[in-house]
C-alpha cells in the first residue's frame, strides 16, 4: 500500500472510493505515506456541479520522497587500558518513515589506541567500509593498546535505511 488519505474534521477517518466530500470537506484531507513507500500515489477524482453534472476524471498526484535515517552518536563507558577486548555499547540510529537495515563503519579507532573487533562469537577485525547488521552492532568489543595515553579514542558510522538512503555521519567515543 502507498498508504491511507484521511478525511480530518477534527477526528481522521479513511477516505474509501466514490465518497462524495463537499468543498469545505476537501480542505480537510490528510495523506498518511505507509512506512517505507516512496514514490509517487495517483488516485482519480471527479466533480459534481449544482445541477448534478459529473465532471471528467482528473488525476492528483502526491510526491512522496523518504526521509533519510539518523545516526546517534555514541559515547561509551570507560574502559581501562589493561582491560582487554571488552564489549561496547551497540550503534545506535532511527529511521523516521521506515527502519535501519545496517550500518556502515567509515572510519577505526587510531591503531596505536586499540582494535575493533566484531565478535560472533569468533572475534575478526572490523575494516573502514564494513556493513554491520542490527544484530552485529552488539556484538563489537574494543581492545585498547596498553600504554595508549590519551584520554579517548573513536571511530565513525552511518545508517542505511530500508529505502537505501544513508543517514549522517555519527562519531563513537570510547573514554580510556
Amino acid at each position: 500500500s502507498e498508504g491511507v488519505l484521511f478525511l480530518c474534521n477534527p477526528a481522521c477517518t479513511p477516505v474509501i472510493a466514490g465518497q462524495l466530500l463537499t468543498p469545505a470537506q476537501i480542505a480537510q484531507l490528510q495523506f498518511d505515506p505507509a512506512a517505507g513507500f516512496n514514490g509517487n500515489s495517483i488516485f482519480d477524482y471527479s466533480t459534481v456541479d449544482n445541477s448534478g453534472n459529473k465532471s471528467n476524471l482528473a488525476t492528483y498526484t502526491i510526491p512522496v520522497t523518504a526521509q533519510p535515517p539518523v545516526a546517534l552518536p555514541i559515547l561509551n563507558a570507560t574502559i581501562p587500558a589493561t582491560a582487554g577486548p571488552t564489549s561496547i555499547l551497540p550503534l545506535s540510529g532511527s529511521d523516521p518513515d521506515g527502519s535501519v537495515v545496517s550500518y556502515t563503519i567509515t572510519s577505526l579507532p587510531a591503531a596505536t589506541s586499540g582494535v575493533l573487533y566484531l565478535c560472533t562469537p569468533a572475534c575478526t577485525l572490523v575494516t573502514v567500509g564494513q556493513i554491520l547488521t542490527p544484530a552485529q552492532v552488539a556484538q563489537l568489543q574494543f581492545d585498547p593498546a596498553v600504554g595508549w595515553a590519551s584520554p579517548f579514542t573513536g571511530f565513525n558510522y552511518t545508517t542505511t535505511d530500508n529505502s537505501g538512503n544513508i543517514s549522517n555521519t555519527a562519531n563513537y567515543t570510547i573514554p580510556l
